[in-house]
């Protein structure tokens, strides 16, 4: 009988609401191996309880998605109750359908809501996990038409009994849970849950055992904090945001390209996600956001910095799912705590989480070094004993953002020369609009392979306490994030074009000297097996594009074309070059090296590569072992070989003349380098001057800033982030770790003779006139 009036229910939605259905197919894996299925395939698909709206809209997706005949479809429905009570008849007759046919799980999401707490309409009709009657049903179906997605999940299924539909029922589930979000109609007792949460309580006694505060001031004082910093979550308004990104997406850039999510969507239902992408522009959040919708899971919710709670927009957000951190809070006892049990409770709850481990935008392009605030929270909550069910496992997924263009490209140049930070406000969002009128290119994000959090604990030692297990955690993943960020760096006509113009004198190249280094640089990126986009373009598509931007200018000259950078490109193709510079790193050195002596063993060009290596590391996260280096390096010397830039004489490579064209494309090569080589060369050679005087870690890093801004002006250009403060930190930091420079228990530095050493190398890379330079400055009278 419940079939009869499902074919009754099923003839009506066919009649009424078919023409009125805009469905979306995801994800979109499994949707394309769909539609490579034949005419001939039979699928059996799996759905949750008896909504013949659900048919409707699965049918008319796989209809427009698919080449899968509608013929040679069928359906199973799952009771609202599976048990032991399921006659045999009825199992008999699931079976029965599912027969010889590739089975699949589908589910069709109305709204995509599951938060029951934002208004009684949009309350009263959306996406819920409690039972809901015929009526509810029919007109949340009619009203959220025009919202439906269609999610599609194959199983491995070779027949269909209990134990298989209780499996189905539970990949329905964890599948609801990703696309929608746990269920958040709870938060009203999370505040409640956070203040009595262990950490919280713990805190509190502490501070009234010490006299400092009484209990009931606490606990305000908690609630208060709370309050500061929980997310609002509300499907409303990531519909709203939905809308409005959309069109400033079509205003601002030509395209956003989205690569790599299938994995995401892989483990998207067995585990907790945690994306944590590079931060190099405030349209970050919100573009990984939209993109995470559009692809069909929950937007995760993010950490933001308490500046961007602004009035109005900061209640805007947190409906976004933004939560609000401050951006210090050292020896604040009771603000760590609240916030640590909030992100557990998150954690707990499933709820997908973004955060960005450099704490704060890049200004240079280059990643910052990762802080450990976050990353320790979901360590330990991690490493917390289980409740009553277990926590899936976490998965962080590491994301690349690229941009052709940046927004903050003018205030980050003002901040790179001394001006100070601007403040976010709303009267800066309102002249943002201008912004709108501008050409930014495309953007890319690119979704890393995720890093177990399981594997890093598995691979530490079991004698470890919680807090050295969290400290070792914590370290594995400040250095696997960046590199894997890097590793998914997309390589851009403009990243190229900026890495070629940038290392020319001039800043200027002839049209045919641009575009063979830009297929040097293309040859570079496939032994790194990078995700290279120029190559589907010809270079004369991808100078052109550049042009279209308004990123490069061109002049026309007797004797050809000239492509070159104004001031302010040059700023821009600096950020661009730093996000991609750790691909050109090495063969980069390489080139440095056979132009300083000309020809060279080979077994001398990977010494030194190995050698310059890790202090290049620390700036640019590359991750080469002692074999990956040496094979890494034989394959450059044989690209730039086949280039013609190089002649090979038994292990040994030289050059061409120096007159040559083909010299002169080694040099732009060795150009990519020069930097970073340079604030090497700096640091050491500040501290070797200083004979018996001892050095701060503050004192060495104000004097080679200085240093450095004083060698900038005797370039005809050099880039604002060549004296940036955060390289020169990491860099000193990576000197102390390697053993090169000693810290006394007084914080004073020493050198140590590994430094002379290590200074002789670079002098082997260096041109003279960059080391006469640099020692003039370094001991001049003080």
């Amino acid at each position: 009988m419940q079939y009869f009036w499902l074919s009754i229910r099923y003839w009506l939605s066919q009649t009424l609401l078919k023409p009125f259905i805009k469905s979306t197919p995801l994800p979109t894996l499994n949707w394309d191996n769909l539609g490579k299925l034949s005419q001939e395939s039979e699928l059996c698909f799996i759905i949750d309880g008896f909504h013949a709206a659900d048919r409707t809209a699965i049918e008319h997706t796989l209809q427009a998605a698919s080449t899968v005949n509608k013929q040679r479809i069928c359906f199973v429905y799952l009771p609202s109750s599976l048990d032991k009570k399921l006659s045999e008849k009825t199992l008999a007759h699931m079976a029965s359908i599912c027969s010889g046919k590739n089975i699949m799980l589908a589910s069709v999401f109305w709204g995509r809501s599951a938060n029951r707490s934002n208004g009684f309409f949009n309350t009263y009709f959306s996406q819920t996990y409690a039972p809901i009657t015929i009526l509810r049903r029919s007109i949340t179906v009619l009203l959220k038409s025009r919202q439906v997605s269609c999610h599609i999940s194959q199983t491995e299924y070779d027949n269909v009994n209990l134990d298989t539909l209780q499996q189905a029922r539970e990949q329905l589930n964890d599948l609801r849970e990703s696309v929608t979000g746990p269920d958040l109609s709870h938060k009203r007792t999370l505040l409640q849950a956070v203040i009595h949460s262990k950490e919280v309580t713990q805190c509190i006694d502490e501070l009234v055992n010490t006299g400092e505060i009484n209990r009931e001031k606490a606990q305000k004082q908690a609630q208060k904090i709370y309050k500061e910093i929980a997310a609002d979550y509300s499907y409303p308004a990531v519909r709203f945001f939905d809308v409005l990104l959309s069109v400033v997406w079509k205003k601002l850039y030509k395209g956003v390209e989205i690569h790599n999510f299938d994995e995401v969507t892989k483990i998207a239902q067995s585990h907790q996600i945690i994306y944590t992408p590079c931060h190099r522009s405030h349209i970050d959040y919100l573009l990984l956001s939209y993109t995470i919708y559009h692809q069909g899971l929950m937007p995760p919710h993010i950490a933001a910095g308490i500046n961007l709670n602004l009035p109005v927009i900061g209640a805007v957000l947190r409906k976004a799912g933004a939560f609000f951190i401050r951006r210090e809070f050292r020896g604040k006892k009771l603000y760590r705590a609240v916030l640590e049990s909030y992100v557990n409770s998150m954690l707990e709850a499933g709820v997908p989480l973004e955060y960005f481990i450099e704490g704060g935008r890049s200004r240079t392009g280059l990643l910052l070094p990762a802080r450990p605030g976050m990353l320790a929270m979901t360590v330990r909550s991690s490493i917390k004993p289980q409740k009553e069910s277990p926590k899936k496992p976490i998965a962080i997924i590491p994301v690349y953002i690229g941009y052709e263009k940046l927004v903050e490209s003018h205030s980050y140049i003002n901040e790179l020369y001394g001006s100070q930070k601007q403040k976010e406000s709303i009267s800066n969002l309102v002249a943002a609009r201008k912004q709108l009128l501008l050409n930014y290119g495309k953007v890319y994000v690119n979704f890393s392979k995720p890093i177990y959090l399981d594997d890093i604990r598995k691979s530490a030692s079991p004698v470890l306490s919680s807090q050295e297990l969290t400290t070792y955690c914590v370290d594995a993943l400040s250095q696997k994030i960046p590199v894997s960020i890097n590793k998914a760096a997309i390589i851009t006509p403009a990243n190229l074009v900026a890495t070629a113009l940038l290392s020319s004198n001039r800043h200027a190249l002839l049209k045919e000297q641009l575009k063979q280094q830009m297929r040097i640089l293309q040859g570079i990126c496939t032994i790194n097996k990078a995700l290279d986009i120029s190559s589907a373009m010809s270079t004369e598509q991808s100078i052109e594009h550049c042009l279209n931007i308004d990123f490069i200018q061109t002049q026309e000259k007797n004797w050809g074309e000239i492509f070159l950078l104004d001031q302010k490109g040059k700023i821009n193709a600096t950020f661009l070059r730093n996000n991609t510079l750790h691909n050109f790193i090495v063969p980069s050195i390489i080139a440095s090296v056979l132009i300083k002596h000309n020809r060279i063993h080979k077994k001398k060009i990977i010494n030194t590569c190995r050698r310059l290596l890790p202090f290049i590391q620390s700036e640019l996260y590359i991750d080469l072992g002692r074999t990956g280096l040496t094979t890494k390096v034989q394959q450059y010397l044989d690209l730039l070989t086949s280039k013609n830039l190089l002649t090979k004489d038994d292990e040994y490579y030289c050059t061409h003349s120096s007159e040559s064209e083909s010299y002169y494309q080694l040099s732009l090569l060795a150009g990519s380098s020069k930097a970073a080589i340079e604030r090497f060369y700096i640091a050491a050679q500040c501290l070797l001057q200083a004979e018996d005087k001892h050095y701060t870690r503050n004192t060495l890093e104000n004097n080679c800033i200085e240093l450095a801004q004083q060698l900038a002006l005797l370039h005809t250009f050099h880039a604002p982030d060549f004296f940036d403060k955060n390289l020169f930190r990491t860099f000193i930091k990576q000197l102390i770790q390697e053993n090169i420079i000693i810290e006394d228990d007084h914080g004073l530095l020493s050198s140590k003779n590994r430094l002379k050493l290590s200074a002789e190398l670079a002098s082997q890379v260096l041109s003279k006139h960059a080391q006469r330079n640099i020692k003039q400055l370094a001991y001049r009278p003080s």
